[in-house]
């Protein structure tokens, strides 16, 4: 069974809440770039949110994002 990088976000920020891109793609071991899409369509589907800026964005999980 293979683990989705969809996946990998939302446990990333299950266990650490308040990741930027740059420590969430080291968690995973990818890319920025290789989970910018991912991040987007998160963002879209209203299961992660942000706080600050573009460039300086914490992400964190919705309450949605919890039970999913």
């Amino acid at each position: 069974m293979t683990v989705t990088i969809r996946e990998q976000v939302l446990a990333a920020l299950r266990n650490n809440p308040g990741l930027n891109n740059v420590m969430l793609a080291d968690m995973i071991g990818m890319t920025t770039k290789k989970i910018s899409g991912t991040i987007s369509t998160l963002l879209a589907d209203g299961l992660i949110g942000c706080e600050g800026k573009h460039g300086q964005r914490l992400y964190h999980l919705t309450g949605y994002g919890m039970h999913y």
